[in-house]
């Protein structure tokens, strides 16, 4: 039992990875202008040893959150404020007024 792994070659090449991210936003019909470099998206990662995890999840959570809280600026609130009402004037209303 030898526990020596070979070395593994890149399963996916730069150039592969930055055509794809090109095919998505063309089909997601986004200006390259207006989305991030694909080099700045498309980076080596490993989930075996590690490398470069966090400085995905910290890229993706840089591109998300901001989008999130601009969606929550934008929509109204779903909360009513009863706080600064006044009250609705009593009026005498029937035959006993």
């Amino acid at each position: 039992g030898d526990c020596v792994s070979p070395r593994v070659p890149k399963q996916v090449q730069l150039e592969d990875a930055v055509a794809l991210y090109k095919k998505i936003l063309k089909y997601k019909m986004l200006d390259e202008q207006d989305v991030p470099a694909a080099e700045q998206m498309c980076f080596e990662t490993s989930a075996k040893t590690g490398y470069n995890v966090d400085l995905l999840f910290e890229t993706l959570f840089d591109l998300v959150v901001p989008m999130i809280l601009q969606q929550r600026a934008e929509r109204p609130s779903h909360t009513v404020d009863i706080s600064s009402q006044k009250p609705p004037k009593r009026t005498r209303s029937g035959c006993c007024a």
